[in-house]
């Protein structure tokens, strides 16, 4: 099973659907028979993330597992398989104003074992997190045909831990996550969002360390170049009467005429989120992840070297209370892996990942970088799980 093409939602043909976690391991288990992949999909938004997988994979997909299993509201619990959407989540908390505290990009489509698998996450993450720190129960199948659970619907039972953190993130390598289960949150009663404008990066210095003031840290915080014009946008939420206190502190260096409330300030960052669909594969987005007080830094040098080889940089994101740059550009045969190689010479301290590319560039290397401390337990781990290398075979980092 050579690795040789990134699949596309529109490229999968012969499509296994299996309506029960069971039969879904079992298709896995005669793919490992017959010494086939299988490329696991849920809503189809991320297959662009990862190197590339057997040509020959045969997609199997989450669509008929997408039931809510159990929600108890009052325990602030929910049990849902891997191809709900996220979007089918927040109507059926929303009627209780509870949520997950995640966000996606187009969540009609985007599922909970997509999001698990891939752990991307939005924003939101600097102040809510991610899945991984509300998530306590797990099913995944695998390509021996069992079906393993850990964890349970109990917010305080920490059994099984170690087996949700392998998954998470994944990629589906090891196994296809089934279902989860979750503790939820309130929805917050109120948010507002400041989007104010930057002469330039400089201006930084003096606002961010006012912004990461414990009465005043946003939920979420990006700084993004808007028509050759920087922007930071910071999210804010609370009771509206905390968050006034809020908005009467910040309006001492924040510019509130580009303040938004409520349902405007949510549709912003979903509009944000849906900026960040894999729609485009002749796109080149990159991801470098480094300490949160070098992200700006490493985001000028980023800039400064894709301009300096000759990509158009369309679209870069600085996140830095996680430590998260993203810089995108139309792939050029002549440029991108000039730029792709050069940013990640220039920056040692970082990881830079390549979130997504065309083929020819993704053959050209390993999308993940120089193989990570930990790549002896993840082949370790790929080997106990799936040894027969069924499961999206070189996808993951290091070529798993």
């Amino acid at each position: 099973m050579i690795p040789g093409s990134t699949p596309s939602v529109e490229s999968l043909r012969d499509v296994r659907e299996p309506s029960s976690p069971q039969e879904l391991a079992d298709v896995l288990r005669v793919a490992a028979d017959e010494g086939r992949a299988v490329v696991p999909v849920g809503g189809g938004g991320a297959l662009a993330v990862g190197n590339l997988t057997a040509d020959d994979a045969i997609p199997v997909s989450t669509r008929n597992l997408s039931r809510v299993i159990d929600y108890q509201p009052t325990d602030m619990t929910l049990s849902v398989q891997s191809g709900a959407s996220l979007a089918k989540i927040r109507s059926v908390l929303g009627e209780h104003g509870q949520m997950l505290p995640i966000e996606a990009a187009i969540p009609t489509t985007a599922t909970i074992g997509g999001l698990l698998a891939t752990a991307l996450t939005g924003p939101r993450r600097y102040g809510g997190g991610s899945l991984r720190d509300v998530i306590i129960g797990i099913t995944v199948a695998y390509p021996d045909g069992t079906v393993g659970k850990a964890g349970g619907l109990v917010v305080k039972n920490v059994s099984g831990f170690d087996m949700m953190r392998i998954h998470h993130g994944a990629l589906g390598t090891l196994g296809v996550i089934t279902s989860a289960n979750f503790k939820v949150l309130p929805i917050p009663r109120s948010e507002f969002s400041v989007l104010h404008p930057l002469k330039s990066l400089a201006d930084l210095g003096d606002l961010l360390p006012r912004l990461r003031a414990p009465s005043l840290r946003p939920v979420s915080l990006v700084i993004r170049r808007e028509l050759n014009q920087w922007l930071l946008a910071a999210r804010f939420e609370g009771r509206p009467s905390g968050l006034d206190a809020v908005a009467s502190s910040i309006g001492g260096f924040l510019d509130l005429s580009g303040k938004v409330d409520d349902a405007d300030s949510s549709d912003y960052w979903q509009l944000f989120m849906d900026g960040r669909a894999f729609s485009d594969l002749d796109e080149v987005r990159l991801q470098i992840r480094a300490m949160p007080t070098e992200s700006v830094a490493l985001a000028e040098r980023a800039l400064e070297i894709a301009e300096r080889t000759g990509a158009k940089v369309s679209r870069i994101e600085i996140e830095p209370g996680v430590g998260l740059v993203t810089i995108s550009w139309a792939h050029n045969e002549d440029v991108s892996a000039l730029t792709i190689g050069a940013i990640r010479e220039a920056l040692p301290e970082a990881t830079v990942t390549v979130l997504t590319a065309p083929d020819t560039v993704k053959r050209a290397m390993d999308v993940w970088g120089e193989e990570p401390e930990a790549i002896d337990l993840m082949r370790r781990l790929k080997q106990e799980f799936d040894p027969n290398r069924v499961l999206n075979p070189g996808r993951f980092a290091g070529k798993i």
